[in-house]
């Protein structure tokens, strides 16, 4: 595999097991009895999180614009001391995903699986969405397993620039 493949992958794999994790986590919100909130009726958010697994922290803001519509947008940002290591877009209007590494700082499309990362990427921020169903204010911490789930910086209905969501 060449190595524009193989960085996406592991992002890919971080990921998963963190959704697993946060998409669980949502469900137990849910079942308790989450309350109605802002988060789960907004048109847009933005929100830091912060998974720390074994001592390791994964910093990610996620900036979702259109929520529940068929025109979603998503941009992914992770971090690694203070400094943005990846980004994905993530475009259901036009159906594009671009990715661009810290490394690299080229964009990479990868539009051919657009299915694939869109699901992945959507149902990851739904259990975000989740998990605040019941938020009132402030940072809202939760740990499923051996992972501690740090949610902040929460912004409902920002106003976000289309420009946000393209390769700049």
């Amino acid at each position: 595999m060449n190595q524009k493949g193989i960085a996406p992958l592991i992002i890919a794999a971080i990921v998963v097991v963190v959704a697993v994790v946060v998409v669980g986590a949502g469900v137990y919100v849910v079942r308790q009895g989450g309350g109605a909130g802002g988060v789960t009726s907004a048109s847009s958010l933005d929100i830091k999180v912060d998974a720390t697994y074994q001592g390791q922290t994964q910093t990610t803001r996620y900036r979702v614009k259109n929520i529940n519509t068929s025109n979603d947008k998503y941009r992914i940002d992770g971090y690694s001391a203070g400094q943005i290591v990846y980004t994905w877009i993530v475009n259901a209007t036009d159906q594009t995903i671009y990715y661009k590494s810290g490394s690299t700082g080229e964009w990479e499309n990868y539009s051919d699986n657009f299915q694939q990362y869109f699901q992945s990427y959507k149902q990851f921020f739904q259990g975000y969405q989740m998990n605040l169903s019941g938020w009132a204010g402030g940072d809202y911490n939760f740990t499923v397993g051996d992972v501690q789930v740090r949610i902040y910086d929460i912004v409902v209905n920002p106003d976000l620039p289309d420009s946000l969501f393209q390769q700049s």
